[in-house]
């Protein structure tokens, strides 16, 4: 019973979070776009709380300069990853931005126990200018690797540690996906 309430909650939040950001969710992360990252030298790092409730999420201590950013920056660097001021960014070719945004976030209530939850969607993407194949002379700035996925946590639990560690683990990935085609230097 407790799953199926909880898939009706996800649905709904899935939903909810589709009217706010709308669009495809398509999480690629395979041989053709590991591709993509090799020869990066560097990235910016973006991150967007794109949620109706951002607010809420910030009264929680999820913000974007002082936690999420950092917490990236500093994975990316103890793997051995460039990370490039914004400053910069247009000067590195390709212009690579890794962009981590939570799209979502939605309380609800459990209805059995009444427990409640939030119900969160990440997603994890590195953006670079390309050329379309129909047309050499044209760029476009593209989701070239991505990742994500949507989650909840009790409202009783600490909800910023809780999202803060889902999006440590999808940076995990891209950091796997990213040195499987830029191995470090003596390996």
């Amino acid at each position: 019973m407790i799953k199926r309430n909880f898939r009706v909650i996800f649905l709904v939040a899935f939903t909810t979070l589709h009217m706010f950001h709308p669009g495809v969710f398509a999480y690629t992360d395979n041989e053709s776009t590991r591709s993509s990252l090799q020869g990066l030298k560097g990235m910016y790092v973006w991150v967007a709380l794109s949620t109706p409730a951002i607010k809420d999420l910030k009264k929680m201590g999820l913000s974007e300069e002082e936690v999420i950013r950092t917490d990236v920056e500093l994975q990316l660097r103890n793997a051995g990853i460039n990370v490039i001021p914004e400053k910069d960014l247009y000067t590195i070719p390709g212009w690579p931005r890794l962009s981590v945004d939570i799209l979502g976030c939605v309380t609800a209530v459990e209805p059995k126990t009444q427990d409640k939850v939030v119900a969160f969607a990440i997603r994890i993407e590195l953006m670079q200018n390309t050329r379309l194949t129909r047309k050499s002379t044209q760029k476009a700035y593209a989701v070239t690797w991505s990742i994500g996925g949507i989650g909840h946590c009790p409202t009783d639990k600490n909800i910023v540690a809780f999202i803060r560690n889902e999006i440590k683990g999808f940076v995990a990935n891209f950091i796997t996906a990213y040195l499987s085609v830029n191995p470090k230097e003596g390996k």
